[in-house]
């Protein structure tokens, strides 16, 4: 339910952010895999803020230096909460290698609210 109320909230910047992103070209979304509870894969969903670079290091986009500081690039993190890949509070979703098989759900916010 709270991630439903936060999407309608959020509904008008993020229709703002995928028409800047639609203009700029390339894809809207970025799409990282990430293991969930036991192992589980999924696909954690955020918005687009870098481009490649030099050497094939990522690079902000000029859209990118605006959405991070005030992570906006996280809403669609938010479909991953409705979708029942991750939770509210819980550890941060890491790379498959670095958690072969969390305990507990990925959440959003870790249980101190520093993650």
């Amino acid at each position: 339910m709270v991630a439903l109320a936060l999407l309608g909230l959020t509904l008008p910047l993020s229709l703002l952010v995928v028409l800047a992103l639609r203009l700029q070209g390339g894809p809207v979304l970025r799409r990282e895999r990430r293991e969930g509870r036991g192992g589980r894969p999924f696909e954690l969903l955020t918005f687009r803020s870098t481009a490649p670079g030099p050497y094939g290091r990522p690079v902000p986009t000029r859209l990118g230096r605006l959405l991070r500081p005030a992570r906006i690039d996280q809403l669609p993190v938010l479909l991953n909460l409705l979708r029942g890949d991750m939770t509210l509070v819980g550890p941060p979703p890491g790379p498959g290698e670095a958690h072969p098989s969390p305990p507990r759900r990925p959440g959003l916010t870790g249980w101190a609210g520093m993650d």
